[in-house]
């Protein structure tokens, strides 16, 4: 069905029906009226953001899609579920009303009330593909009658599914200097060409071995990270940066040091 048309059948034969922009409490949804049935609908994005409208009135969804983020060692995944919402009266007493996308994917079912009304959310399943579809609300009437109502809706292209990747290394300094020596250089580099150079975020931190002098101590770590992060820089490294002295590390030589962590996308 193209985006923006509808059609109610009533035991299979046409039926009288109006759709229109819920322009008066909510113009990013959809306000169905017919004799005796009056519905609302709505989509909403991951983040319950509504969707909002086509320029042809046709009712946005989304479908499901899943976010990745993945460190060295870890992966988690969340997912996050955009949804139809729906609401409406006219519907047999304790019945439910299904809601599919066809040709052939079920969202879910909303029971009704003793009274006939419905309100509640279903989510739009995984798989769904971008374009224009045929969103479908199968309920009963009163009297046992098959009311169906199909709308020409919008699913938008989700965001792509995105990876996050995770990774850094750490760069060591001669005593009481912050120069970076040949090797750090060779090792921020081998950094940046795993994660190229428009990574979401760079943090740059710097540490150094004790002294007694904590001002120094302080000052020392903080050029060492701005070193780096210079460096970062002038190899073309774009990004969020962070770039601070942590101050005192430990006693030994191995905490004249910086770490750098890098965020970016597989």
């Amino acid at each position: 069905m193209p985006a923006g048309q509808s059609l109610l059948l009533v035991n299979g034969q046409p039926a009288p029906v109006t759709v229109r922009p819920n322009s008066t409490n909510d113009p990013t949804s959809l306000l169905i009226d017919a004799p005796g049935l009056n519905m609302r609908l709505q989509g909403r994005g991951g983040a319950d953001d509504p969707l909002g409208l086509t320029s042809q009135n046709a009712l946005i969804l989304q479908s499901e899609q899943t976010l990745r983020t993945r460190s060295l060692t870890t992966a988690r995944k969340t997912m996050v579920q955009p949804t139809a919402v729906s609401s409406g009266s006219g519907f047999k007493s304790n019945s439910v009303v299904k809601f599919y996308i066809l040709p052939g994917t079920y969202l879910g079912e909303l029971p009704t009330d003793a009274s006939g009304a419905y309100e509640g959310r279903v989510p739009v399943a995984a798989g769904v593909p971008a374009g224009v579809h045929t969103l479908q609300a199968n309920g009963y009437a009163p009297d046992g009658s098959i009311r169906s109502l199909s709308l020409g809706v919008l699913v938008k292209k989700s965001a792509a599914s995105v990876r996050t990747l995770r990774t850094g290394t750490t760069v060591q300094f001669a005593a009481n200097s912050d120069v970076l020596t040949a090797q750090t250089k060779a090792e921020l580099r081998t950094l940046v060409s795993k994660t190229g150079k428009s990574p979401i975020t760079v943090a740059s931190l710097g540490f150094v071995q004790r002294s007694g002098d904590s001002a120094n101590d302080q000052a020392l770590s903080t050029t060492r990270a701005k070193a780096v992060g210079a460096y970062l820089r002038s190899l073309g490294v774009k990004g969020t940066y962070t770039v601070r002295g942590n101050g005192v590390g430990g006693p030994g030589a191995a905490d004249r040091k910086v770490t750098v962590s890098v965020t970016y996308r597989g």
